[in-house]
């Protein structure tokens, strides 16, 4: 009986191993091969901010260096490399190749130590075959690393083609095969005459001439600080404020429009918050709605208009951006007439007036100034952007009219910048003098100098109230303005005065 009982009790064990062996033989077949290669080189692919935009890249060399896209930082003045969801840091450029689009970027190498470098493929005939399994891996600007997977279609002396979809954020990103080996350098963009979704990626071993040249720069290069820069926060503005804010009675947008409140010569300053920013992307189509016959008069505005209006008030991760709790600067050279077809018309009115004659006006315009760089000082000191993007902004028209012809042809670098909100928030009930730097290509030596009025930080300061909470004391705008009613009231009465008296001395002196 006991024979039986212990051979019973071995069988128990024996299934158990078995079950489990099974359990642990299926639970690996259920992660593919793309996605254990995926996991084992995603912490050594970065986000790479440049001027203008930002895209992927990876480590090559653990003294910093990063392999990307030249067309990512191209004519930048900052260069950041954000290596997870808490460090971003600066970085320079080594060497590029403008006709390859690659560059190597330099980091310094303290924040390497607990990175992977990834392999690069030797040179050889066999650096990728066709048919071959790849997958393209990026760093998605606030949304994390990510991946996509496809076969090799055709390999040719520089590109390798494959049907792996590349989006923006993934241009400068390694092509991985399964063996975890970097065999190409991800361009983004559809190859013209190649099929549908074909796209391509530069072979890597056309890169090894660029890289060796970066190794050789490297030892008489200084590497950049071990300063931490801001990161843009990846959660969300509360959308139900942002909702609320289309239902005030009067938005009130002068405080954020500086250029209306205080002279500026050469740019248009605007500064945007996320109430703010989903206002102005909201506010027409609200006034259309609201003139809409179909919804009824029940008087329940919000209500009937919520299902249309607000479908995009969702927590989906592009709204992650979209919606982020930032302070943005919108900096855009102002419009002006060319000083020649001033004086040209000024002459021609003249002889118009002598003549009894009529001749049409020509206006032409221009942007008076082209944006070079954009520094924000919060009580003296300079404040580190949390991304930036300078934009070449083209516009062109011609119209002619009875009075005359009107034509603009021209493109200017324009500037959108993000900052932590926190630059406005005041201490001891005293709010900080933000003062901002605008420097243009004409005289990039000698910037022109705003000081945001206090009625803009104190504004851009409330409307972060939904956001940070507890730490947050709102109220400084509505008491701003109360306190300028009050001081106006008080003016006037006192004018009041002065008249009233000034009218009892003229009928006394009578």
């Amino acid at each position: 009986m006991a024979k039986i009982q212990k051979f019973r009790s071995m069988a128990l064990v024996s299934i158990f191993v078995i079950f489990n062996m099974l359990d642990a033989l299926f639970a690996q077949r259920r992660i593919s091969q793309e996605a254990r290669v995926f996991y084992r080189v995603k912490e050594s692919v970065f986000t790479v901010f440049g001027d203008r935009g930002h895209g992927s890249g990876f480590l090559i060399d653990k003294r910093g260096l990063i392999l990307t896209n030249q067309h990512i930082i191209a004519s930048s003045k900052y260069i950041r490399v954000q290596l997870n969801d808490s460090t971003k840091v600066k970085a320079i450029v080594l060497s590029s190749d403008k006709e390859k689009d690659v560059a190597i970027l330099l980091i310094n190498e303290t924040f390497c130590n607990n990175i992977e470098v990834l392999p690069i493929a030797s040179p050889s005939d066999t650096v990728v075959y066709i048919g071959e399994k790849v997958i393209a891996v990026g760093n998605a600007f606030n949304q994390g690393r990510f991946m996509t997977a496809g076969i090799v279609n055709k390999v040719e002396p520089d590109v390798i083609i494959s049907d792996i979809n590349i989006n923006p954020e993934g241009s400068g990103g390694p092509l991985v095969n399964m063996d975890g080996i970097v065999v190409g350098m991800n361009n983004f963009g559809d190859l013209p005459n190649r099929g549908p979704n074909m796209q391509g990626s530069l072979l890597i071993t056309k890169d090894n001439s660029i890289i060796k040249q970066a190794k050789i720069i490297l030892g008489n290069v200084t590497p950049p600080t071990t300063e931490r820069l801001p990161v843009q926060p990846k959660n969300i503005f509360p959308l139900e404020s942002l909702q609320r804010t289309m239902f005030v009675e009067k938005f009130d947008e002068k405080p954020y429009n500086v250029s209306k409140l205080k002279y500026t010569r050469h740019f248009l300053v605007t500064v945007v918050t996320p109430p703010y920013h989903y206002y102005r992307i909201k506010r027409v189509e609200l006034r259309l709605t609201k003139e809409c016959k179909d919804w009824g008069n029940n008087g329940d505005i919000e209500g009937q208009y919520s299902n249309y209006l607000f479908n995009d008030l969702k927590k989906w991760p592009d709204n992650t951006s979209r919606f982020s709790p930032v302070v943005s600067f919108e900096v855009i050279p102002i419009i002006g007439q060319t000083s020649n077809k001033t004086i040209r018309n000024i002459l021609g009115a003249m002889g118009d007036i002598h003549s009894d004659s009529y001749s049409k006006l020509i206006y032409n315009y221009k942007y008076k100034r082209g944006l070079y760089d954009f520094q924000v000082y919060r009580n003296g000191i300079l404040q580190n952007d949390m991304m930036r993007a300078n934009i070449m902004q083209p516009l062109a028209f011609s119209v002619i009219s009875w009075d005359g012809k009107y034509g603009f042809d021209e493109m200017v670098l324009t500037g959108y910048f993000n900052y932590d909100f926190k630059i406005f928030k005041p201490v001891n009930g005293i709010y900080p003098t933000i003062k901002l730097k605008i420097y243009d290509r004409k005289a990039s030596n000698s910037p022109e100098v705003v000081i945001l009025p206090e009625k803009t930080v104190r504004k851009a300061w409330d409307d972060f109230a939904p956001y940070a909470g507890d730490e947050f004391a709102a109220g400084g705008y509505k008491e701003l303005i109360k306190k300028e009613k009050t001081e106006l009231a008080a003016a006037l009465i006192g004018f009041s005065m002065i008249l009233m008296l000034m009218g009892i001395i003229v009928i006394l002196a009578g």
